[in-house]
């Protein structure tokens, strides 16, 4: 566990700072970040959540929302890429050592599409992409989850992986060199 999630309170909730944590790095993707080496680790992790794989992009604005109608993150994203504006709405679902349950994947992705695709809300050009992101290692113990979400076409990663793939290097920054690099 990374030593900024210990605390004394009773209530662990992991999943909740994971939605921080993982909502700061999306943002520092931004151009207008100043810390480069900070930006392109976050870059490289937007690049592999939106596209699968590493891309050349320059991220225009990134805005996330923590906990929105019990979604865990959801983010939006406006990049250009070879001079064509591009923009994402992503849904994240977090789970620090617990599984999917109740149907949520399902309930979660009826709520941000019926958002994305009124057009009252001046968003029904966002693509919509939906990730799921847990922490544990053996595939064994997430085995379950990954086949849930294929059933609702959510992107399925671990941390781990997500670090792995993306070969992001230690940056100096402290918070983020922490949770990226001495947890997973």
């Amino acid at each position: 566990m990374p030593l900024f999630f210990e605390d004394k309170s009773s209530n662990l909730d992991h999943e909740l700072l994971l939605d921080y944590f993982l909502g700061w790095t999306l943002r520092c993707s931004n151009e207008k970040v100043e810390d480069s080496k900070v930006k392109e680790a976050a870059k490289r992790i937007l690049s592999f959540l939106i596209y699968d794989k590493l891309e050349n992009f320059e991220v225009i604005s990134v805005e996330t929302w923590k906990q929105w109608n019990k979604i865990d993150l959801s983010a939006e994203v406006i990049l250009t890429k070879s001079n064509t504006t591009e923009k994402y709405a992503i849904l994240f679902e977090n789970k620090m050592y617990t599984h999917v349950h109740s149907n949520q994947l399902n309930r979660y992705k009826e709520i941000f599409e019926k958002f994305y695709s009124n057009p009252k809300n001046n968003k029904t050009d966002y693509k919509r992409i939906y990730v799921f992101l847990t922490c544990f290692y053996n595939e064994c113990d997430y085995e379950v989850d990954f086949i849930e979400c294929k059933k609702h076409n959510y992107k399925p990663y671990s941390f781990g992986w997500l670090k792995t793939k993306t070969k992001i290097e230690a940056t100096g920054n402290y918070l983020f060199d922490e949770f990226w690099f001495r947890y997973w």
